[in-house]
């Protein structure tokens, strides 16, 4: 009796090894349970793993990382392959930019403070969970869509000085705003996938602008005057306010007691401190926009 103890005690503190890969149930033929206690639920609950994990390029880890191409979403959604080359995904501009900028003092400067709420896979969008896909909600886009010109400005909601006294009031995701009006379509609510569809985010089509869903009337003095409807955007005239920048550094730090000197909400990297001059919420200032329109800039 004392040794089938101490063989018990044995077994409990030294438990078999796991059989060696070549030994367990292999994935190709479906049965992943022998290790895996999870699986797709929800829109995808009839696929199995090798649906998604195992593809032509072989075995996915992460069949949604823009890593490896999204091949595993890809594989059943072939229209969405337009999105991986869209400027959501690849920031080439924002890229060019920051390279020009500060690619002499820190070529890694865009991955250490601009890198966050940039897309690395569909999960990004689609959920955390890869086996529990849902569709974007407001929250989804807002969670990056919170600056200037790209949706937080949709609510009322203008970014905050960034020095701490002035950071109080409505407060979003963490992020402090000032209230101001929001856009006449967010009050009579309409999301985002109102006008920015899925075709538009992948390049198929353009996103709705104003007149695909509004017509100019004519006996508005305005609308009457030809060089108005071709050369303007709408917003030129019918944007009420603008959330508005001037002046921003990127001050590099070499410690923490440093970086505590400055009383300014902490943003991007560690070593970097993000300071604007001065932000405004009145009337947009007019530039020419990338369709050769005058538009708020």
């Amino acid at each position: 009796m004392r040794w089938m103890i101490v063989w018990l005690v044995l077994v409990a503190l030294f438990p078999d090894k796991p059989a060696p890969a070549a030994d367990r149930v292999c994935p190709e033929k479906g049965n992943c349970s022998g290790c895996h206690q999870t699986g797709p639920t929800g829109i995808h609950n009839t696929l199995t793993c090798i649906d998604c994990h195992n593809q032509s390029a072989g075995f996915l880890g992460d069949p949604s990382s823009l890593s490896d191409g999204a091949a595993g979403c890809l594989h059943c959604h072939p229209e969405s392959k337009g999105f991986l080359q869209s400027p959501m995904v690849t920031r080439l501009t924002e890229k060019k930019v920051v390279r020009e900028s500060f690619g002499d003092i820190d070529q890694h400067f865009f991955d250490k403070n601009c890198q966050d709420c940039h897309i690395s896979g569909c999960l990004d969008c689609h959920g955390r969970d890869g086996h529990r896909i849902s569709r974007p909600g407001e929250e989804t886009c807002h969670s990056c869509h919170r600056g200037y010109f790209v949706g937080a400005d949709y609510y009322g909601r203008a970014p905050r000085e960034d020095a701490l006294r002035y950071q109080r009031g409505l407060e979003v995701d963490g992020v402090r705003y000032l209230k101001m009006i929001p856009d006449i379509h967010a009050e009579a609510g309409l999301s985002c996938g109102a006008c920015h569809t899925m075709a538009s985010l992948a390049g198929a089509e353009p996103a709705k602008d104003c007149r695909r869903c509004h017509q100019p009337d004519l006996s508005v003095i305005e609308h009457s005057i030809d060089t108005h409807l071709t050369d303007m955007e709408c917003s030129a005239c019918h944007a009420s306010w603008a959330p508005q920048e001037y002046g921003t550094f990127y001050i590099r730090v070499g410690s923490e007691k440093v970086r505590n000197y400055f009383p300014i909400k902490k943003t991007g990297a560690e070593e970097y401190i993000k300071s604007s001059y001065l932000k405004r919420q009145d009337a947009p200032p007019l530039g020419i926009n990338n369709r050769d329109k005058i538009s708020p800039i």
